[in-house]
């Protein structure tokens, strides 16, 4: 364990009590723990990073947590949310002469201009209760706060513009209805207050549990009593909110939220030098009871008013629409009714999911667009407001938090690793019926997607998540697959292997399987769209972990096992030339032995950027560059006719 490192549930845990978790972590967001506990958890964090790898030990501690986030400022019947600001006066000169040079001829004094372009920016009182928290305030300045621009010129075509930094980040020609539901997108959000006569009684949690017996199964019983102690002094808003839901339906939706809520949480990490806390801000104890009511009132509001979601099979309602959750994001209350009430004069007059999902998909795209240098929280749904900007997860959440909250059942997706390139990727899926709609949240398209096709690339493995830990293998829905099994011995009966690929320069789990009482593990629906290289280990991949395999799974779905160990110098040698190197650099050669990587020989590059390579049949290869960093992926050298080939992994 890094010194240091603990975890902290916030500042109340069960019945409020402080206490702290300290558990084992290796520093670093990209250490292989992460990615571990991102598979293990079903977190599949995207994309920097997958998630954060951490084994609890609970021993009890104290310390002095940060004040909670508060998801909802009280603010009585007062609005809070994303507002217009005065139109053209609030530009800043320097964007108002780009949108009239763009749009309107270059002037931005004419009548064409001031009636219609106008900026609509988040909400102040909205944005200050989203940047509470320190890491959401650090993130959000990290990102900054964009100017959004709607305009209307002078042939009637609508546009947005978004600037950063006073540069235009991205502009896009909506149509009218699309620019329609921007507008309503961008107008305060009215806070969600239960109809008059809705009673609600101070009542104990035990009251409360005893009168769902016979209510509720035994099981959703004992969820709702975890989660209930995981709220402490907050359980009584938990109470309330379903004591303000009118129908048994929307009751019954409740309880099965409250049933699963226990682990619900955000996730974000202090810094101070080396040290670093993570810290669980759980839902049990941050929701206020008209925040719940909101979520369960408005999807079941979207499953009577549109017809996709009428029919839908009470489970796939619940865990895809009613459910709020996608990440370990900050909650953002209040924005489901805010969606619905925007996009519910458009959606309802689309004929299906497809077309929901493409036109929907745009209108996302409009407001959202992807960020490669971000920090590896969580965003707030309110922050993207504000910011325009996010990774991949966040573009996903905020597409799914769209489409659910039009009853459109869709899903969290991600590959843990890329098994060719660095990094790793989340996107969304819908179901209508039994088609899965595949495509990628905010992103912007011209015509109407393939949704058979997106990520239809080299994916080793592809797993749909929920909030709760459940995952599901999708893998087989993307890409060619094979079962890999090996015989690991009998001395590993019962332990869990993981199957990595060489990924950010370490090997990176992507699946488990348990090895049965003969040692043996079969890794089901194994991604082989083309030749993948895999290491098998028994338990967490880390430095100086043995593997008890390195294999080549070629597209054939062929398992071919690679030389490790010792170099044996009576294995014939073959030479071959490498390009795209730096001018005239030397480089380490270093093979692998199963166990690390060893430096082998000294190689130099000409002025071209080329060397020559010499290595042996079957044995793993990479150049490390003179300051020891790895330089290229792992290679191989083959015999192929009369000469040799390099092939890169």
């Amino acid at each position: 364990m890094s010194a240091g490192e603990q975890w902290s549930n916030g500042p109340y845990g069960p019945q409020g009590s402080r206490w702290v978790n300290r558990v084992g972590v290796t520093s670093g967001r990209c250490g292989v723990k992460n990615a571990v506990k991102s598979f293990e958890k079903g977190l599949l964090k995207i994309p920097a990073i997958v998630g954060v790898c951490l084994v609890v030990l609970f021993s009890p501690g104290y310390k002095s947590a940060p004040r909670p986030i508060p998801v909802r400022g009280r603010m009585g019947t007062g609005q809070v949310g994303v507002a217009p600001d005065a139109a053209a006066p609030d530009i800043p000169d320097e964007i108002r002469k780009d949108v009239a040079e763009r749009l309107f001829g270059g002037d931005s004094e004419c009548e064409a201009f001031r009636a219609g372009v106008r900026r609509v920016s988040f909400d102040r009182r909205a944005l200050k209760d989203a940047t509470r928290d320190p890491v959401q305030a650090s993130l959000y300045r990290h990102l900054t706060e964009s100017i959004y621009i709607l305009a209307v010129d002078p042939r009637h075509n609508h546009h947005a513009l978004v600037y950063k930094n006073g540069k235009l980040l991205f502009e896009r020609a909506v149509p009218a209805e699309h620019y329609a539901v921007l507008e309503r997108l961008f107008r305060p959000l009215e806070r969600v207050s239960p109809p008059e006569g809705a009673e609600t009684n101070e009542i104990t949690v035990e009251e409360f549990l005893d009168g769902l017996t016979g209510i509720v199964s035994p099981e959703c019983k004992e969820g709702i009593e975890r989660t209930l102690l995981r709220a402490g002094r907050n359980a009584h808003e938990l109470i309330r909110a379903v004591q303000m839901l009118q129908t048994e339906e929307e009751k019954q939706g409740a309880y099965w939220l409250l049933g699963r809520m226990e682990k619900h949480a955000y996730v974000c990490i202090r810094r101070d030098g080396d040290k670093k806390t993570y810290y669980m801000y759980y839902d049990a104890q941050q929701l206020h009871a008209e925040d719940l009511y909101e979520i369960v009132h408005y999807a079941y509001k979207a499953r009577h008013t549109f017809p996709w979601s009428r029919n839908l099979p009470e489970d796939r309602f619940r865990r895809f629409v009613l459910e709020y959750r996608h990440t370990e994001a900050p909650l953002a209350p209040g924005l489901r009714a805010h969606m619905f009430r925007a996009l519910e004069p458009y959606v309802k007059n689309l004929a299906n999911i497809e077309d929901v999902v493409h036109q929907v998909n745009l209108i996302c795209s409009c407001l959202v667009i992807y960020r490669k240098d971000m920090r590896w929280e969580d965003q707030d749904l309110r922050m993207m407001f504000a910011t325009s900007q996010a990774r991949c997860e966040g573009k996903s959440n905020f597409a799914s938090a769209m489409l659910r909250s039009v009853g459109v059942p869709n899903g969290y997706v991600s590959t843990p690793a890329w098994p060719k390139i660095d990094g790793n990727h989340a996107w969304n899926v819908a179901f209508d019926g039994e088609k899965v709609l595949s495509f990628m949240g905010c992103e912007y398209r011209k015509g109407k997607p393939d949704f058979d096709r997106y990520q239809d690339s080299e994916v080793a493995k592809v797993y749909l998540r929920e909030p709760n830990g459940a995952i599901q293998d999708l893998t087989a829905s993307y890409t060619p697959t094979t079962d890999y099994s090996l015989e690991a011995g009998a001395e590993f009966a019962g332990q869990a292997l993981y199957l990595n690929v060489w990924n950010s320069n370490e090997w990176r789990p992507v699946a488990k399987a348990a090895a049965d009482e003969k040692g043996t593990a079969t890794f089901k629906d194994v991604g082989c769209r083309s030749d993948f290289l895999f290491c098998v280990t028994a338990g967490i991949p880390k430095e100086g972990t043995k593997s008890l395999r390195t294999v080549v799974i070629t597209k054939e779905g062929k398992a071919l096992e690679m030389v490790t160990g010792e170099d044996d110098p009576s294995r014939a040698a073959l030479t071959c030339r490498m390009d795209g190197l730096d001018a005239d650099a030397q480089y380490l050669l270093r093979t692998w032995t199963g166990k690390e990587w060893r430096k082998v020989a000294t190689v130099a590059s000409d002025a071209g950027g080329t060397a020559e390579i010499e290595g042996r049949k079957g044995r793993l290869y990479r150049l490390d560059g003179a300051d020891g960093k790895p330089a290229t992926r792992p290679f191989q050298l083959k015999a192929a006719g009369d000469g040799t080939e390099l092939t890169k992994y």
